[in-house]
């Protein structure tokens, strides 16, 4: 960094000798650019954990309380019965695949 090595000289402040030498400066502005990359990273994480805990703490709630206050539309769209008849070709598959194999070889 810029105050780390060699203190100023009166006629040239730290900034000014940064500037002066290319090598120091490109390393400064490397190590600049990765500390932001860093603090960017850091406060995206921060932020999807806070809104992961939003979500997981509020939210549902909030479900469970809708649950708790009808709980009778709840139970009805958990007993529903889902009788339907399968075609006959369903109920036959296995003996049909057994008496015609696709593998002409297994004959």
């Amino acid at each position: 960094s810029c105050w780390s090595s060699l203190p100023p000289t009166p006629a040239r402040s730290c900034c000014e000798q940064l500037a002066a030498s290319p090598r120091r400066g490109r390393a400064a502005l490397g190590a600049a650019r990765r500390m932001w990359f860093l603090t960017l990273v850091l406060l995206l994480t921060t932020s999807l954990l806070c809104y992961a805990g939003y979500i997981f703490l509020v939210v549902d709630k909030r479900q469970e309380k809708q649950v708790l206050e009808n709980p009778e539309v709840y139970e009805a769209l958990d007993d529903k019965q889902y009788n339907f008849e399968l075609p006959i070709e369903i109920d036959d598959y296995d003996e049909l695949r057994e008496s015609k194999p696709p593998d002409k070889r297994t004959l």
